[in-house]
């Protein structure tokens, strides 16, 4: 009997090194795919930034800028932008007066 619990344990020791392994492996090939980290931005939408994560006046984290995420510099700060496919799901509709 005692060598049936033995067993047990090595196999069982065995499929939890297999998984650690599986999991630490994904874990460097999700680190490659990783963006870039451009900046740290205001929570509240002012215009001020940071090269590092700090908090606002009122204690909440400044929000991480991801390269490709950058805002376009023709487009002014106050402007909202929706995906047309949002827009189509919303129904949204446009009048001509």
């Amino acid at each position: 009997m005692g060598a049936g619990y033995w067993l047990g344990i090595q196999k069982n020791e065995a499929a939890r090194m297999k998984a650690e392994t599986a999991v630490t492996g994904n874990a460097g090939a999700a680190k490659k795919t990783e963006p870039k980290i451009l900046y740290y931005r205001n929570p509240m939408g002012l215009p001020d930034t940071s090269p590092t994560p700090k908090k606002d006046q009122m204690g909440m984290d400044y929000i991480a800028v991801y390269e490709g995420e950058e805002p376009a510099a023709d487009v002014p700060a106050n402007t909202v932008k929706i995906n047309p496919d949002k827009v189509q799901k919303l129904g949204v509709r446009t009048e001509n007066r």
